[in-house]
C-alpha cells in the first residue's frame, strides 16, 4: 500500500523490507533498483526502505547501510575505559576514519601493546587516554587490539595528577599545568589529531 511522500506504508508506518517481501503488483508499478518481478508481483531484493516514485510509478528499495563493524586490519581510535595490570578496555568510537553510531568495546593485551617489554599496562596507557590501534583479532566477538607500530599508541593523554593535557617532548609526556612527567606508549602522531 502506498503512503505519502512516495514511501510504501503499512498501517501508517514506513515499510522496511527484507529480501522476498512483496511490495506491489506489476499492474500498479514497475520494478526499480533493489527489486525484482516474479509472477506479476514486485519483491524486495535487499534489506532497506521501500519507495514508490508517484510520477513514474516505479517501486524501489534503498538498501540499508550496513553498520560499521571493526574487522581484522581496521585502524581504530578509542578511549581507555579501564586499565588493569595486563590489559586495557577500550571504547572504540572511530573505525577506519569513520565515526561509529554505537561505540564498540575492544581489548588491548600488554603483549600486543609494544615491541619492547612492558611490565604493566600503566606504562602503555591509562584511563582517559585516547589511543590509535589496529584490530588483530575479532574471533571472540570483542576486537583484540594492538598498538605495535610507530603511528599506533596514545594520541592524547591527560595528567594523572591534575588532569591537564600532556604535551609530548622526546619520548616523555609533560604537564604544563603542574610539571608532572609521565610515560606512555605514544604514537608518532601524538597530538596531531587535535589540530
Amino acid at each position: 500500500m502506498q503512503g505519502g511522500e512516495g514511501l510504501i506504508q503499512t498501517s501508517n508506518r514506513v515499510r522496511f523490507t527484507i529480501p522476498g517481501d512483496r511490495l506491489a503488483v506489476i499492474e500498479e508499478c514497475k520494478p526499480g533498483p533493489g527489486t525484482y518481478e516474479d509472477s506479476g508481483f514486485i519483491y524486495s531484493k535487499c534489506v532497506g526502505l521501500a519507495y514508490i516514485d508517484p510520477v513514474g510509478k516505479v517501486v524501489s528499495v534503498k538498501e540499508a547501510k550496513t553498520p560499521l563493524l571493526p574487522k581484522e586490519g581496521s585502524i581504530v581510535i578509542g578511549v581507555v575505559k579501564d586499565a588493569q595490570e595486563r590489559m586495557a578496555i577500550i571504547s572504540i568510537f572511530i573505525i577506519d576514519g569513520k565515526i561509529t553510531s554505537n561505540p564498540f568495546t575492544g581489548i588491548l593485551h600488554i603483549h600486543s601493546s609494544s615491541p619492547r617489554y612492558e611490565r604493566a599496562m600503566n606504562e602503555v596507557c591509562k584511563v582517559g587516554d585516547v589511543l590509535k590501534a589496529t584490530v588483530i583479532n575479532v574471533k571472540n566477538r570483542i576486537p583484540e587490539l594492538s598498538t605495535m607500530g610507530s603511528e599506533l599508541g596514545v594520541i592524547l593523554a591527560y595528567c594523572s595528577r591534575c588532569g591537564g593535557t600532556l604535551i609530548k617532548r622526546s619520548n616523555k609526556l609533560f604537564c604544563e599545568v603542574c610539571g608532572n612527567v609521565e610515560n606512555r606508549k605514544t604514537s608518532s602522531k601524538y597530538g596531531e589529531a587535535l589540530r
